[in-house]
């Protein structure tokens, strides 16, 4: 691998690693919201439901990120 093919494996891994980052705080947020006794439980559904969509989203990079073997 040269040093250009090097550089573009990296800036990849950092926007995974960006990526997955984001997707984080965004479970991060809808967990304190979830848990907010203001929160109603059609509310509380709806947010389970984004974050079981962003968890499958961070399953997908981080397979990239750590494929098995490595």
């Amino acid at each position: 691998m040269d040093e250009e093919e090097l550089l573009e494996w990296v800036r990849e891994q950092d926007a995974m690693l960006a990526e997955l980052e984001r997707l984080l705080l965004l479970m991060r947020g809808a967990a304190e919201e979830a848990a907010s006794p203001w929160t109603t439980a059609a509310r509380r559904r709806e947010l389970q439901q984004d974050v079981d969509a962003w968890n499958r989203e961070a399953a997908v990079l981080y397979g990239k990120l750590y494929p098995p073997g490595h």
